[in-house]
């Protein structure tokens, strides 16, 4: 609450910019890392078909949501005095999520292919 109250009322206009991050580098080798385990984590961590369905449905969720905020941060972004590596990674953050969100949308469908074959 305090940072929430210093942002709205205290930063002004005129304040020097304060980065996201302190190497733009670090910040985007620690994104695609994070985007590749939780990757391979959604793709690799199977166990029964109820585990799988309840994952792939909350990941498929948080990931959606975090989309869409991430998104309409970015478009915030162009409005605002941010440097350009933070646009880059806010923009590469929001492609990662994007990517998450259809990995998770189609394994979730394909789970439920199999499991409406296999009850048939």
């Amino acid at each position: 609450m305090i940072n929430l109250f210093n942002l709205i009322y205290i930063d002004m206009p005129w304040e020097e910019p304060i980065p996201l991050t302190s190497s733009f580098m670090k910040s985007l080798l620690l994104t695609v890392g994070l985007g590749v385990v939780i990757f391979l984590l959604i793709r690799k961590l199977t166990r029964n078909k109820v585990y799988n369905m309840v994952k792939q449905a909350l990941w498929g969720v948080q990931f959606g949501v975090h989309t869409l905020s991430s998104a309409f941060w970015l478009l915030l972004s162009f409005s605002s005095n941010l440097s350009a590596d933070d646009r880059i990674l806010r923009l590469l953050i929001s492609l990662i999520c994007i990517a998450l969100t259809i990995q998770t949308i189609l394994l979730f469908r394909d789970q439920m292919k199999k499991s409406s074959i296999i009850s048939n």
